[in-house]
């Protein structure tokens, strides 16, 4: 009978230290994966093919694609014909652009939200801003954005339109806008 009860305690005991472990694994991870993203190197060329949009990240970063490197030394845009003078830069690092194909114009989104005061949307000609939004211009309902541990979701729909240089955005909140691209000013959608 002890041996028993000692064999069923031990089994216990093991199931209780099995779950533990899984359940720290589990949390490990979820605090893992909800980590913002690490800025990387990368580059977008226009719909028209004429121009490539470079992004460089900051230093220090080990994301770094030592191929672009090599040819692009700035963030900003160059002639899509192997160029490696910019026709202009941008100074702030962004995950998701949108270049014009008319050369001059560019969209940024921001940065992972953590806060409603953080930069939602910036728009620049020649690599100046010309226009920003931040996140609580737009959000209407701060009840319907979605949260995680570290950061939240406040877009639910984004289109980038370059035959008419207009970006759709649509708010977690269902609030819908039309940007001018040219302007970075908020357009009247038809209904």
């Amino acid at each position: 009978m002890n041996i028993k009860a000692s064999f069923y305690t031990v089994l216990k005991t093991i199931g209780i230290l099995l779950q533990i472990s899984v359940a720290m694994l589990f949390l490990h991870t979820q605090a893992f994966a909800d980590s913002p993203a690490p800025p990387y190197d990368f580059k977008k060329v226009t719909e028209n093919k004429k121009y490539v949009f470079v992004m460089l990240a900051p230093d220090g970063w080990a994301e770094q694609d030592q191929k672009i490197r090599k040819i692009y030394k700035q963030s900003g845009l160059y002639k899509n014909d192997g160029s490696s003078t910019p026709l202009w830069t941008v100074d702030r690092y962004a995950f998701e652009v949108f270049p014009c194909s008319d050369g001059e114009h560019l969209i940024q989104m921001g940065p992972w939200a953590s806060s409603t005061d953080q930069l939602a949307i910036s728009f620049h000609k020649n690599g100046k801003i010309i226009k920003d939004y931040q996140i609580k211009d737009l959000i209407k309902d701060e009840s319907k954005m979605m949260h995680t541990v570290s950061h939240f979701f406040w877009r639910s729909e984004l289109k980038y339109d370059d035959k008419h240089t207009v970006l759709f955005l649509k708010t977690a909140d269902n609030q819908a806008y039309k940007f001018s691209a040219i302007t970075g000013e908020i357009l009247p959608i038809a209904r």
